[in-house]
């Protein structure tokens, strides 16, 4: 036992000294950034989401369930459905990002869970057969820029009359990702 805390011990003391002389580290795998960029943009928009949903005491439901596969690419990633909701100078600086949200969205993919502040869980297969009453949000999955320091992420949510989505450009900034601007757009 003594020999076992005694080799996990140098195995500690190495690796601290790897990290602390600079050693690289693996880039994060890019499931784990489209969870921190889908959960900054979950942040920015948290309160619009869940303002209306109503629990069955007449209170607010906070917690957000996230659809566990992204949506397709369809009508509602076209560029012109995006330049009618998006003020021009946010079209403008999301145009370059939008073919690649189009593209990483050809195909259905599983969605991790957003790193995001507000509490939020995957719902379950057994949940998707009717529309959940607490909030939901179905991502698309997010296009980057070719040098992966901006993100363009899109999501529709509800439960809404007639359906709502929301847009959001990410950057990295000093190490970390944070919203540039986002949108909430309602359909009629």
């Amino acid at each position: 036992m003594r020999a076992f805390l005694v080799a996990g011990f140098i195995v500690f003391a190495v690796g601290c000294y790897t990290y602390a002389a600079g050693a690289s580290q693996a880039a994060p795998s890019r499931e784990a950034v489209d969870a921190l960029v889908m959960g900054a943009c979950l942040d920015a928009v948290a309160d619009e989401v869940v303002k209306n949903a109503v629990g069955a005491m007449g209170g607010p439901r906070t917690q957000i369930l996230i659809l566990p596969k992204s949506r397709r690419s369809d009508g509602f990633l076209s560029a012109q459905q995006l330049e009618s909701e998006l003020p021009a100078s946010e079209w403008e600086s999301g145009v370059p990002l939008a073919e690649a949200l189009r593209s990483r969205s050809a195909s259905v993919q599983a969605i991790p869970v957003p790193s995001s502040r507000h509490p939020t869980r995957l719902l379950e297969a057994s949940e998707l057969g009717v529309e959940p009453k607490s909030p939901w949000v179905e991502f698309y999955r997010p296009g980057y820029s070719t040098d992966n320091r901006s993100a363009l992420v899109r999501a529709h949510f509800g439960p809404t009359a007639h359906g709502a989505a929301f847009t959001c450009l990410v950057t990295v900034e000093r190490g970390s990702w944070a919203i540039r601007w986002s949108k909430v757009s309602y359909f009629a």
